[in-house]
């Protein structure tokens, strides 16, 4: 590989799909998550509640990068049952498809900018917009990208 070459010419050899991977990825990923949450229902012992919904938080946001991928087509981008059972997952994790889309689409668009819309992103300030920035300004801006509300973003973001 020439070193001149972008990033996507030279990863562009792996960005294959393998369809029965992709599928067993879907469908264990998603009969585990069933399991996990069947054992956070009553009847249970209270720890095995607790680890299965341990267990379910992180199949459910397993899931979403797999919606993630077959969103952007980068995994069975032919299929239509594939989309069918990604729309549904879309709205069980209140992310219909085409919300998604357009929010995500447009997240791609401006990530990373310096002006203009953060969505889907942290905002970005260069060292003089901080310096010259009001104090609430400054507060703002270190708190939304404290990595205290990066990691509890979810609650940030949908509260």
């Amino acid at each position: 590989m020439k070193p001149s070459q972008t990033l996507h010419a030279r990863t562009k050899a792996y960005a294959k799909d393998h369809s029965w991977i992709s599928w067993w990825c879907i469908l264990s990923t998603t009969f585990l998550l069933v399991v996990a949450t069947i054992g956070t229902f009553p009847g249970w012992s209270l720890a095995g509640r607790i680890v299965s919904s341990l267990l379910a938080a992180l199949l459910s946001l397993r899931l979403f990068v797999i919606y993630h991928d077959q969103q952007h087509h980068a995994i069975l981008p032919k299929s239509r049952v594939a989309e069918f059972l990604m729309r549904l997952f879309g709205l069980w994790a209140l992310s219909p498809s085409s919300i998604w889309r357009a929010s995500h689409d447009h997240h791609h668009a401006h990530n990373s900018r310096l002006r203009g819309s953060n969505i889907g992103s942290y905002p970005i300030m260069t060292r003089e917009q901080f310096q010259k920035s009001t104090r609430g300004e400054r507060f703002r801006y270190l708190f939304m990208r404290h990595p205290l509300t990066i990691l509890f973003g979810y609650l940030f973001v949908f509260f």
